[in-house]
């Protein structure tokens, strides 16, 4: 049983692509990483798991189904019933006992007053259920597994030129990522701003977590593109 959560949507199938090219570039570049003289070993310690997320309410998933919060746009004539008749099915009974307690979750989940209290243009959350065989959830287990499996530090060397900024981005895929990352090499080094010298020694985040990000990023795009594919073939 899992629940995963999308924080953002792949909006554009040009930006789409643009990601799965990034992936692919990524997964050249950390293995070259590894190979340069500024890394020493890894911790033992195991990353933690990006995606596996909680939402603003507890469901309890049954086996043999997963779920996964997917956002959606709030467009003229659209009621929260119509939306989630879209995707509900048997198997959401499962789990909400029935279409009612499923509207009842999804308002709150958007802190929504009443189930006819959504406005044009803004934007939903809703929790998708699907059967765990699904070939795109299958992967993302697949990339959390590594993904938890991989030391979330490494030892580094500081170069002359060197900044926080740009060696977190050796593992970061956004700019929110970079400067979260950058706050926690901060706490795990005891630094007290973002000042760094040539040969100090610090740990990192593993660089190699930035292309299974990505990876990720990529797999849950299709997942949620097909159960939104899905949901308009009904």
């Amino acid at each position: 049983m899992s629940k995963l959560l999308v924080s953002d949507k792949v909006s554009s199938e040009k930006a789409y692509s643009l990601i799965k090219q990034t992936a692919k570039l990524a997964l050249v570049t950390t293995s070259l990483l590894a190979v340069l003289a500024n890394f020493t070993a890894c911790s033992t310690e195991k990353s933690i798991d990006f995606s596996n997320k909680k939402g603003g309410y507890n469901i309890v998933i049954p086996d043999g189904l997963a779920s996964i919060d997917i956002k959606i746009n709030i467009e003229r004539g659209d009621t929260l019933s119509e939306i989630a008749s879209r995707y509900y099915n048997s198997d959401y009974n499962k789990i909400f006992g029935n279409f009612d307690n499923y509207l009842k979750a999804i308002a709150s989940k958007n802190n929504l007053s009443s189930i006819d209290s959504i406005n044009l243009g803004s934007t939903l959350v809703i929790p998708i259920v699907f059967n765990d065989t699904n070939e795109y959830y299958i992967r993302i287990k697949s990339i959390e597994t590594q993904m938890a499996n991989l030391p979330r530090y490494c030892s580094y060397t500081v170069k002359l030129g060197d900044s926080l900024v740009g060696i977190a981005g050796l593992s970061s895929i956004d700019e929110t990522d970079r400067y979260n990352i950058i706050d926690e090499i901060k706490r795990i080094n005891n630094l007290s701003d973002n000042s760094i010298y040539e040969n100090q020694k610090i740990k990192i985040v593993n660089p190699e977590l930035r292309a299974l990000k990505i990876e990720l990023l990529v797999a849950v795009s299709e997942l949620e593109e097909s159960l939104q594919i899905s949901a308009k073939s009904k």
